[in-house]
């Protein structure tokens, strides 16, 4: 007797719950992860530790993968107070040092990098 085939696709769709984008918290190596899609888009970036929360904090599963929307642009943060993590101007009057949008670009460029090793796989 054939077993009953349970085909899944859309999170609102029905077994939903089964896709990667499901919104249920998973607990993996003692961190709670929003999807498993989060954690799973983490996994590309074994030693880059900080790149990984960043993906963790995503509010949408699928921000990772949007990235390659944005092409070659520049990201900034425009913070009007911030001149770490964005581009608020600094006590000397330079530009600040944006490393959040410095940081989002360097992981578009990893993940599009990615893309085109595994484009022919």
């Amino acid at each position: 007797m054939e077993k009953p085939v349970i085909n899944f696709y859309r999170v609102g769709e029905e077994w939903g719950e089964f896709s990667n984008f499901f919104k249920a918290e998973i607990w993996i190596d003692e961190e709670t992860w929003p999807t498993t899609e989060h954690y799973f888009q983490a996994q590309k970036f074994p030693s880059q530790h900080e790149i990984q929360q960043k993906i963790r904090n995503f509010e949408k599963p699928g921000q990772a993968a949007s990235f390659a929307h944005t092409k070659d642009a520049k990201i900034v943060e425009a913070s009007p107070t911030d001149s770490y993590w964005g581009n608020a101007t600094r006590k000397d009057g330079s530009e600040g040092l944006n490393k959040l949008g410095l940081l989002l670009m360097e992981i578009r460029e990893t993940l599009a990098n990615e893309h085109e090793e595994n484009k022919g796989t």
